[in-house]
């Protein structure tokens, strides 16, 4: 028998997001600048890692959802513009309390965080509120190490009603920033 590893890039174009992004700066790309300025060592463990394969296990996970449960879950919204800035949230969704934002995560972070401890998913969270109008968001998060303690992966749902000054603080901030580096 012979056996070769063959070097082969992860098919990122079997994965692409739903919708193509318009021109202009992207709320993800000023979060992502944000944490990056805020927590310079949060990526400190990264290196070595194929970020862009990484990035497509998380747009996997959104089309798998979106697939699958396309009746039960979520409407589809693409993009939505506030203040210069453009967003796409996963979708939106209704229940008795009124409208909310449902976002799709997938993570190699441990099932003991919830999605309000971890920066990124708490400012997406909050800015696509912003751009919908809306105070809440239902986080479909699966942790693909469970709690590194032998669980295997787990899969947690969370809501998060944020006030309306929470919306608007992070909102500020995030147009700040973005005002900052020249892009709006």
């Amino acid at each position: 028998m012979k056996i070769e590893c063959v070097n082969q890039p992860f098919p990122e174009t079997v994965f692409r997001q739903s919708h193509s992004r318009s021109a202009g700066i992207h709320l993800s790309e000023i979060i992502r600048d944000m944490e990056e300025t805020l927590y310079p060592d949060r990526f400190r463990n990264t290196t070595g890692w194929d970020l862009n394969c990484a990035a497509q296990v998380g747009v996997f996970w959104e089309t798998v959802l979106e697939a699958a449960y396309q009746d039960m879950f979520a409407l589809d919204v693409g993009e939505v513009e506030l203040d210069g800035i453009t967003g796409t949230p996963d979708g939106i969704n209704f229940d008795s309390d009124g409208a909310y934002v449902e976002e799709y995560k997938v993570t190699w972070k441990s099932s003991v965080n919830d999605p309000v401890g971890i920066f990124k998913y708490r400012m997406q969270g909050l800015g696509y509120c912003k751009l919908l109008g809306v105070n809440r968001v239902l986080y479909r998060i699966l942790h693909l190490m469970g709690d590194y303690k032998g669980s295997g992966p787990q899969y947690r749902v969370w809501m998060v009603e944020w006030e309306d000054w929470e919306v608007d603080e992070a909102w500020e901030s995030i147009v700040n920033h973005a005002r900052y580096r020249g892009w709006i």
